[in-house]
C-alpha cells in the first residue's frame, strides 16, 4: 500500500489517498490556519484508462489538478483548454454545452463549482469526507430541479456540530388529561386493582406507567442445547411455539409437536446433545384428563424454560388449577384477545411474554385494553 507523500516541498503540495489525509498532512505543515485546499489528480494510464487517481492538498493547485473534491464534476474539458490550466491559476470549470439560461433558482453547474470550496473545515477540525457527496447531492439536484428532500441518491444529512440542549416548555397533549371513568372501565374489563391508576393518573401516561409494573417475563434461552416446552392446547400451543421460533431466529424443524414417551424424550435429548436449540409442543389443555401425566415427563425432559399456552377467554381460577397440574412455569402465551370482553382476566397471575404471538410490552398492553373498552362502550 502506498504511504501518502509530500510531491513537491517548494510549492507544498501533499498527496493523499483521501482528501481529509492530504489536508491533515498539508496542515502539519503550513499550520491550522493556512488557506489549504484539495484537488483531485490524474496520472499515467493509456489513453485515459486506468489512471491513477489522487487527492493533493496544499496553497497552490497542481497542474492538471481537477476541481472535484467536494463540487460536482464539471463537464469535460478539451484537450486545448487542459493545456491552459497553469500552477497558479484556479479557474472555474467551463461552462457545460449550451442550454437554457438557468432562473434564478436554479444555478448553472458552473456557477455552483465556483461558489463551493474545496475544503470543508470547522475551525481546527476536519469534516470526514463523507460531506462532500452531500454536497454533490445537492449540486445534482438543484441543475435538475429536482427537490432535496425527495432525491434518491442524497445521503442523510451529515451533524458537523453536536446538538446544543435546547429547552423548551412540553405541549401540553391528550395523553396527559385524565381520563373521566378510565378505572371503572379498565374494571369491566377484568383488568386487576394493581393495575388500574386513579385519580389525576388516569391518564394514558399514566395506565402505561401502571402496566409497566406487570411482572416481566424471563429472557427466553438461546444456548446451543437449550430446551423450550409449550404446554397448552394445540392451537394455542403451536400458534406460541411459532411466534417463538420467528422471534428466537430459529428454523421450522426446531418445532417439534411430540407425544409423551420415552422415544420423544431420547430424541430430545439427542437434539440436545448436538447443542440444537428445540421447542416442544406438549399438549395439555386446561380440562385435559391427562393432565396427571404431563407434569412428570416434562420434568424428565429438564427443560430451561417452560411456557403456558392459553386463551385470553379462560377464568383465573382455572388457569390457577391447571398450573398446578402442569408444574411451574416460567411464562404464560395468551391467544384470541379479541375473543374476550375481560383481556385483562390474567394479568398478574404470571409473567406474560407473548399476546397473539406479539411480545408482551406495557405499549401493547395499552393498545388492547383500550381497544377493549372501546368494544364494550359500543
Amino acid at each position: 500500500m502506498k504511504l501518502p507523500q509530500q510531491l513537491n516541498s517548494v510549492a507544498g503540495q501533499f498527496e493523499g489517498r483521501t482528501p481529509a489525509e492530504a489536508v491533515r498532512m498539508a496542515r502539519a505543515e503550513f499550520g491550522t490556519d493556512a488557506p489549504v485546499r484539495c484537488w483531485k489528480t490524474r496520472s499515467g494510464g493509456v489513453l485515459g484508462f486506468f489512471a491513477r487517481e489522487a487527492f493533493v492538498a496544499g496553497i497552490t493547485p497542481p497542474a492538471g489538478a481537477i476541481k472535484a473534491v467536494r463540487t460536482p464534476r464539471p463537464p469535460k474539458e478539451s484537450k486545448e483548454a487542459r493545456e491552459t490550466t497553469t500552477a497558479t491559476s484556479d479557474l472555474p470549470a467551463p461552462s457545460p454545452s449550451p442550454s437554457p439560461s438557468p432562473s434564478p433558482d436554479r444555478p448553472s453547474l458552473s456557477k455552483l463549482v465556483e461558489d463551493t470550496s474545496d475544503e470543508v473545515t470547522l475551525g481546527c477540525a476536519q469534516v470526514p469526507a463523507a460531506a462532500f457527496s452531500e454536497v454533490l447531492a445537492e449540486a445534482q439536484a438543484a441543475v435538475s430541479g429536482t427537490d432535496l428532500a425527495t432525491h434518491p441518491q442524497r445521503p442523510a444529512p451529515l451533524e458537523v456540530l453536536p446538538a446544543l440542549p435546547v429547552l423548551v416548555a412540553p405541549e401540553p397533549s391528550q395523553s396527559s388529561e385524565p381520563i373521566d371513568g378510565l378505572c371503572d372501565s379498565l374494571a369491566r374489563i377484568g383488568v386487576p386493582v394493581p393495575y388500574r391508576p386513579t385519580g389525576s393518573g388516569a391518564t394514558l401516561d399514566g395506565l402505561a406507567r401502571t402496566l409497566a409494573s406487570l411482572p416481566a417475563a424471563p429472557a427466553v434461552p438461546t444456548l446451543g442445547g437449550s430446551v423450550i416446552v409449550v404446554v397448552g392446547a394445540a392451537r394455542d400451543a403451536q400458534a406460541a411455539g411459532r411466534a417463538l421460533l420467528a422471534s428466537l431466529g430459529l428454523a421450522a424443524s426446531d418445532l417439534l409437536t411430540v407425544d409423551r414417551n420415552d422415544a420423544a424424550r431420547q430424541r430430545v435429548a439427542r437434539r440436545r446433545s448436538s447443542n440444537r436449540v428445540s421447542v416442544l409442543v406438549v399438549e395439555g389443555s386446561l380440562r385435559a384428563r391427562h393432565l396427571a401425566a404431563v407434569a412428570p415427563w416434562i420434568e424428565q425432559v429438564k427443560p430451561d424454560y417452560v411456557m403456558g399456552a392459553v386463551p385470553a377467554t379462560a377464568k383465573r381460577a382455572d388457569v390457577e388449577q391447571w398450573r398446578a397440574q402442569v408444574g411451574p412455569l416460567d411464562a404464560l402465551a395468551l391467544s384470541r384477545l379479541g375473543a374476550t370482553a375481560s383481556p385483562g382476566e390474567l394479568m398478574g397471575l404470571l409473567p406474560i411474554a407473548l399476546l397473539d404471538g406479539e411480545e408482551a410490552s406495557p405499549l401493547r398492553w395499552v393498545l388492547t385494553l383500550l381497544r377493549a373498552t372501546l368494544e364494550c362502550e359500543r
